[in-house]
């Protein structure tokens, strides 16, 4: 059994205009659906191999006001350990967290195989937590999540049922896109996390050179998670809304002969993104 790359979570404050910023990037955006009876939404870059942008946004409200004044007084945290419910702080974090890369996923054949890979590799994990989307054209879809305790991991799922299968015109782009090619994840303790990493995805990294130092590399389905060393920056303030996992950027295959650039990070509300010619599909 492997995990692959799946999806990428980009956090946004308002979904229709981070939508219509993305499109004037060149992507196609779809509308995705709701999430926990209308608290969440979300919309969908899809990628003709198979991975795919959420854009995620809590509605505006009330419900999302006190959560996120739950969340930062401290009333949540019992969440965080509860084996029932402990995959929804995860997304309860959200509430407090700057816009950008948020959050990943990594797509089991099925509920059993990410339940086996978390086992396997001793890592502490909730119960699995059933998610569902309302989609526009009214048809729910569930899937399986599960959540994994140590916060600079990814979340696991199981296929979508009944099976989401994306317009194959939502995966053109204008801008050339085509998929996830490497997604860059930062760590004050390289070692320790391509470690975790290691357990969980039953292999060993290849390691590198790169611009940020050294480089620590798993491939997963048709991208990479490259694992480098936090770069020393000014002291943040107590107050400064924090993301669990540190990801850092990410890069999306282009069709050869695609000039390398660095998408506008106004338009990606904070998602330092790069797109780059290669040659894989």
């Amino acid at each position: 059994m492997s995990l692959v790359m799946d999806h990428v979570i980009i956090l946004v404050d308002d979904l229709e205009r981070a939508s219509a910023d993305f499109e004037a990037l060149g992507f196609t955006v779809t509308p995705g659906g709701e999430h926990g009876e209308g608290l969440t939404h979300n919309a969908l870059i899809h990628f003709a191999d198979g991975t795919f942008f959420e854009l995620f946004a809590y509605k505006r409200g009330w419900r999302a006001s006190v959560l996120r004044w739950l969340y930062r007084a401290g009333a949540l945290g019992f969440l965080a350990r509860s084996r029932g419910r402990g995959g929804l702080f995860r997304f309860i974090e959200l509430t407090d967290m700057p816009e950008g890369l948020v959050d990943f996923c990594l797509l089991a054949d099925s509920l059993k195989a990410a339940t086996d890979a978390t086992e396997q590799a001793n890592l502490p994990t909730p119960d699995p937590l059933s998610s569902s989307r309302v989609r526009p054209d009214g048809q729910e879809a569930r899937w399986d999540i599960i959540s994994i305790l140590t916060p600079a991991l990814p979340f696991l799922r199981s296929p979508y049922a009944p099976s989401i299968a994306p317009d194959p015109e939502a995966t053109c782009h204008d801008n050339g896109a085509r998929g996830i090619a490497r997604l860059q994840i930062e760590s004050r303790d390289p070692a320790t996390l391509t470690q975790l990493y290691a357990q969980l995805l039953g292999t060993a990294p290849l390691t590198g050179r790169q611009e940020h130092g050294v480089a620590r590399v798993f491939h997963v389905g048709s991208g990479m998670l490259e694992i480098v060393e936090t770069e020393p920056r000014a002291s943040a303030s107590p107050r400064t809304r924090v993301r669990p996992r540190a990801l850092r950027s990410l890069t999306l295959k282009a069709p050869p002969g695609t000039a390398a650039r660095t998408l506008d990070l106004a338009r990606t509300h904070g998602a330092n993104i790069d797109l780059v010619a290669t040659d894989s599909a």
